[in-house]
């Protein structure tokens, strides 16, 4: 694919309104284009960020999630992230490890993921 297919056909899957059917969408999109966030515009990086993070706190498709999470930290800048949206992927990092601990959510290889992001 190409650099701006893919970037449409991620807004193009953002821009769906029924939640359940954005859901399959990016998740078979993810499936198709691989971890990919720096072939991504800002603009959509902040919307799969957004959305990844929305996703993860319903502790669905962590094993598909984390790694995006993980490569979209690492291509963006920090200093370049808006200040609530950093704090709600830490917040988020944070619950997740919580639940490790309880034993409720992660397995040992989500829990390392976690930790490299955080």
């Amino acid at each position: 694919m190409l650099e701006t297919s893919i970037n449409d056909a991620y807004q193009f899957a953002f821009s769906i309104q029924d939640t359940e059917i954005k859901l399959f969408i990016v998740i078979r999109l993810m499936g198709r284009t691989g971890v990919c966030p720096d072939q991504l515009k800002p603009d959509t990086l902040k919307d799969v960020l957004q959305w990844c993070v929305e996703v993860l706190k319903q502790r669905e498709f962590i094993d598909v999630l984390l790694p995006w999470l993980s490569k979209i930290i690492s291509v963006t800048n920090r200093q370049q992230m808006e200040l609530n949206q950093l704090s709600t992927v830490v917040e988020l990092l944070l619950q997740l490890l919580e639940e490790f601990e309880g034993r409720r959510g992660l397995d040992t290889k989500q829990r390392q993921e976690v930790l490299a992001i955080y």
